[in-house]
């Protein structure tokens, strides 16, 4: 009887290992990355463990949303270009990647097409639509302010979206000296590929990870030209970078 009991112990215990495994193997990787923030493990030569957005890189790195270069480094410091930008929204956002897949073609021309195309649908303001040198360029920190409130179901407008980000403690300034709230945020720097993982990583604890309702509501199937210059228009003027040759 002694052995009896034990034996039907150890297979009810092997059935559930079993079970667990089966399920833990079903998961699909970014719910997994979304459910629980990945090791603390260094990944790149250029940042340390005691760097300030080492968790948030790390985090970024795991879920796709960024990537690293060839050498090991990341490069936290440099600037990020309004493409790249861009991009990185597809991999966050599902429903902007399902929808820059519907124009996979027009990446043909210039590689970051379809991703415009799809933002263009969204009605996102941003700049590089029919502009190759703003895609090419550093983007500001007020721009990504303006899309990341917009995106949110916020406004738009610079004032309001900088606001709604120290509202929704996804940023905490950069200037603690300034007189305004875009001089503390620091609107018109250049953003970094550090900064711009932070504020993913924020997002994501946050629980904002899908387009807003209204945004979606409002989303363009038609004229999608029209569209592009009307998104390009919602840019303020303060975070528009001056053109040089």
């Amino acid at each position: 009887m002694y052995i009896f009991n034990n034996g039907k112990k150890l297979l009810k215990l092997i059935l559930t290992v079993l079970l667990i495994t089966f399920i833990a193997s079903s998961v699909p990787f970014n719910e997994a990355v979304a459910s629980s923030e990945p090791i603390k493990s260094k990944r790149f030569t250029d940042v340390a463990e005691d760097f300030h957005a080492f968790e948030a890189i790390n985090w970024a790195y795991a879920s796709g949303v960024v990537n690293g270069y060839p050498d090991g480094s990341f490069k936290p410091n440099a600037f990020l270009t309004e493409a790249q930008f861009a991009v990185m929204l597809s991999r966050y956002y599902a429903e902007i990647d399902k929808e820059s897949s519907k124009y996979k073609e027009h990446d043909k021309a210039v590689w970051s097409n379809s991703i415009y195309e799809a933002l263009a649908t969204y009605r996102v303001p941003m700049l590089g639509y029919n502009d190759n040198y703003y895609r090419n360029n550093p983007v500001m920190r007020g721009l990504i302010a303006q899309v990341i409130s917009y995106l949110d179901g916020n406004t738009f407008q610079l004032e309001g979206a900088v606001e709604y980000l120290f509202e929704e403690e996804l940023t905490v300034g950069k200037y603690a000296q300034g007189k305004t709230l875009g001089d503390k945020f620091g609107q018109t720097d250049y953003l970094t590929r550090a900064q711009t993982a932070t504020f993913f990583h924020r997002l994501h604890k946050k629980g904002k990870s899908e387009v807003a309702e209204k945004v979606v509501n409002d989303k363009v199937d038609m004229n999608i030209e029209l569209s592009k210059k009307e998104s390009a228009a919602k840019v303020d003027m303060k975070v528009i970078p001056k053109k040089t040759k």
